[in-house]
């Protein structure tokens, strides 16, 4: 096979390779704009939620004095997202070490692998969510698993360690506790609560904030994660384009050389012939 046949079988695979990471690119920016219109609304309702329940002086059981401390990490199932996981295992390796012994949950197939790379034994893995019609069960099944540890198996505290989002390009994984809950100081006149008894609106109220805190989590987790992935599908566009300009100045070199080769044999030829028929 000659040297320009060679170079155009590469360009042919570097372009199918450069559309299929155009369209992952289109992808994350899709994903990334719906998590980051969802994400005030979220976090809103979080504070909405906790300050209704603050006017209406609702207690919470306090942290025990003893037990272990539950760490819930949530990283991306899928990759291509730059050092995205690897900050996040790195926060979550610190704070399990601070915090001493306990279980870890992992979130996400990517993360519980930057999880195993640096020796932090996960206890359980759990798949992570691609997009925000996935938040909700992943939300429920983490609240869930943080209030069994926490009233039926003697937990003292519940940690998440996520990315925050300061701007693409900018994320920060940040360890913040989840339980036992905290409510803000009251702004506002107290409410009375006449359809139930405090016990069972603290019980009921308990598992919606853990939830909605879990969904806003989850939600700033996944922009970082898209906007991590976005940024890494582009510059891997950038390298193909030029890399594919590159082979296309490098073709027309060879095209360049292949030619004058065959001139040269054609006019050596062509000298040749005389002396055949001599």
């Amino acid at each position: 096979m000659s040297e320009v046949a060679r170079i155009r079988r590469r360009l042919v695979s570097l372009r199918t390779l450069s559309e299929a990471v155009t369209a992952m690119s289109s992808l994350s920016a899709h994903h990334l704009r719906q998590a980051r219109d969802a994400m005030p609304s979220a976090a809103a309702y979080e504070a909405d939620l906790g300050q209704a329940l603050a006017r209406a002086a609702v207690r919470f059981p306090a942290e025990a004095p003893e037990g272990e401390t539950l760490l819930l990490v949530v990283g991306s199932h899928l990759g291509l997202c730059g050092g995205y996981n690897g900050r996040v295992a790195e926060v979550a390796t610190g704070r399990r070490a601070a915090l001493g012994p306990g279980r870890t949950v992992g979130v996400g197939r990517r993360l519980v692998g930057a999880l195993g790379r640096r020796k932090l034994v996960v206890d359980e893995a759990i798949a992570g969510v691609t997009s925000l019609a996935g938040v909700p069960a992943l939300a429920l099944a983490l609240a869930e698993r943080a209030l069994v540890a926490q009233r039926r198996e003697g937990v003292r505290a519940v940690e998440i360690v996520s990315a925050r989002f300061h701007g693409i390009g900018s994320d920060r994984a940040e360890a913040r506790r989840v339980l036992p809950l905290a409510l803000p100081a009251a702004e506002g006149p107290a409410w009375t609560v006449r359809y139930t008894t405090p016990a069972r609106l603290a019980e009921e109220s308990a598992r919606e904030l853990l939830y909605v805190g879990l969904v806003a989590s989850i939600t700033e987790a996944m922009v970082c994660e898209h906007a991590a992935r976005l940024l890494a599908t582009r510059s891997a566009g950038d390298w193909l384009e030029d890399r594919v300009e590159k082979l296309r100045r490098k073709e027309a070199s060879a095209r360049q050389e292949q030619s004058t080769q065959e001139t040269l044999e054609v006019v050596s030829a062509a000298r040749a012939l005389p002396e055949l028929f001599r």
